[in-house]
């Protein structure tokens, strides 16, 4: 950093800015590429029990005023004289101090040391580095100051209109106001301190995308706040929720290799439908994921006995979602639903039937028999009729009526003439 002491001038101050209405915080300053030695001086002889009763914020004018307009700014304080100096800003001039670094050259690291460094004043500090220093690693911070209290911080009563607005927009849509209790504030909280602003029209699909994959938000939560942004008209069109992996694509790290190789093997010879296939493959690398943990011996479904199958039935009774997940075990602990046991079922016995059927493996059991559903099962799989509201059943119409070749999530077989009748 150069050390020059040139004759300081004046600190030009941006005009007062109403919070409340604007919405917007202010852009990032420009800083000078030198600190005046004088004011080096002026803080290194600084007492921060004095406040400002050592004249720091007269002989430092650069390094202070900035402060204090942004403690005023995040206050919404707009009075004559400069305010007292906030708890905030000690905060900020002691680590100056020490580090001998201005904090406009602080990296994200120092901001968030700085934050963390007085917890009662984080939600403070955090917005000193967030309006004046455009400090970005939002991700950095705890509880309490990530991410809805620091939008509030920063927007004041805008970020509180925009909320109410997804919320009534997404009621609108059939949302039930629990399931979005405790979600969508953050989330928009994300996307706002992104865009630097709390007006819903200045965002956009890009900046969805970015939050989703900083700030570590659930994509549903992500595709929930642009279904509303869709209905408000700001977005075209919604992110959509399901992505489907590529087969080559899945994870099988906790698969014996040999069990593996083999599901590889049946998914490049199945003739079944892509879909089809790709869902009994997904099943079958996941009966892999039950053998390592309960039977590491048994690598290949000649290995099988009826024992073993015995077993496999009496864990998929107690299956929990996403228990024999490829990744980490993520769901929960959610029992699986009756139509999910049946369908996994089903799958792995057409995958031993091929197996047994092509010539490859001599089974030691009958797939039909001994991998039968359960009656358990059976009896409380199928439909689950129930009254419809019948405002929710004119809304599904009107969606019949207007459905189209671009709303499909993915690739399918049916007409959509089909489709819209169902």
């Amino acid at each position: 950093m150069k050390h020059v002491d040139p004759a300081v001038a004046p600190v030009q101050t941006a005009p007062p800015v109403d919070r409340q209405s604007s919405g917007r915080v202010p852009p990032v300053r420009e800083w000078p590429e030198c600190w005046p030695v004088s004011e080096q001086r002026a803080l290194a002889e600084w007492d921060p029990t004095c406040g400002l009763r050592g004249s720091i914020a007269e002989e430092a004018p650069l390094l202070c005023a900035p402060l204090v307009e942004t403690v005023a700014f995040v206050s919404a304080l707009r009075t004559t004289r400069v305010p007292r100096l906030h708890r905030a800003v000690r905060a900020v001039l002691g680590a100056v101090q020490q580090t001998g670094t201005p904090y406009w050259e602080w990296t994200d690291a120092a901001w968030a040391s700085a934050i963390d460094s007085d917890p009662p004043a984080s939600l403070r500090t955090a917005s000193l580095a967030y309006v004046l220093c455009g400090f970005s690693d939002l991700q950095r911070l705890d509880a309490r100051v990530w991410p809805a209290n620091l939008a509030k911080a920063a927007f004041g009563r805008a970020f509180d209109r925009s909320l109410a607005r997804v919320l009534d927009t997404l009621v609108g849509l059939g949302y039930t106001s629990s399931s979005l209790r405790g979600r969508a504030s953050p989330t928009l909280a994300a996307v706002v301190l992104e865009t630097r602003s709390a007006h819903l029209e200045e965002i956009d699909e890009a900046c969805l995308w970015r939050v989703y994959e900083r700030y570590g938000v659930e994509r549903k939560h992500v595709c929930q706040l642009s279904q509303a942004l869709c209905a408000l008209g700001v977005l075209q069109d919604p992110i959509r929720m399901r992505t489907y992996t590529l087969y080559d694509a899945k994870d099988s790290g906790r698969v014996p290799p040999e069990w593996a190789a083999l599901c590889q093997r049946w998914r490049a010879t199945s003739t079944l439908a892509p879909q089809t296939r790709e869902t009994t493959y997904s099943f079958a690398l996941r009966v892999g994921v039950w053998l390592a943990a309960i039977h590491p011996g048994i690598r290949q479904p000649g290995d099988w006995t009826v024992d073993t199958c015995v077993d496999f039935l009496a864990a998929v009774r107690d299956l929990a979602v996403g228990e024999w997940s490829l990744g980490e075990p993520d769901g929960g602990g959610r029992p699986m639903r009756p139509n999910s046991k049946r369908a996994l079922l089903y799958a792995v016995r057409r995958f031993f039937r091929d197996v047994e059927g092509w010539g490859w493996e001599r089974l030691r059991f009958n797939p039909a028999y001994h991998l039968a559903t359960p009656k358990s099962i059976l009896q409380l799989a199928g439909p689950n009729p129930r009254d419809v509201d019948e405002a929710v059943w004119i809304r599904l119409v009107w969606a019949s009526l207007h459905l189209g070749p671009g709303d499909l999530i993915s690739q399918t077989w049916y007409p959509i003439e089909m489709l819209r009748a169902m």
